[in-house]
């Protein structure tokens, strides 16, 4: 592999940790405003405790291997909605600037690339 394709694929993995991090802070930025302001998301939230210690007692019914295959499966569902979440907040990116071109606030010609 050549020198110049060590550093593009070098620059495109720093691009996508750079674009990750700027989501995850938007993402944690709008669930603070999210979490401080939305009395319905803060009643959600209030409920799911109630209900998360309902499961704990019904997880503690379950033999070790058993309660291992539920954790496994709901830190997986985790996992995958962090991920729709970014590629979520991703297309609205993408939304957002097709808005503004077709607006004609941006130009592709005007930027320097």
């Amino acid at each position: 592999m050549g020198v110049q394709t060590k550093r593009a694929e070098k620059a495109v993995r720093s691009s996508r940790d750079s674009w990750k991090n700027l989501i995850t802070s938007r993402i944690d930025t709008a669930l603070e405003r999210v979490n401080r302001d939305n009395s319905e998301y803060i009643e959600l939230c209030q409920q799911q405790e109630k209900d998360e210690r309902i499961v704990d007692m019904l997880l503690k019914k379950l033999d070790k291997e058993e309660q291992d295959i539920v954790r496994q499966y709901y830190d997986k569902e985790i996992e995958k909605e962090n991920y729709e979440l970014e590629e979520t907040y991703m297309q609205g990116v993408k939304d957002g600037i097709w808005f503004l071109l077709g607006l004609g606030v941006l130009r592709v010609k005007d930027w320097s690339l």
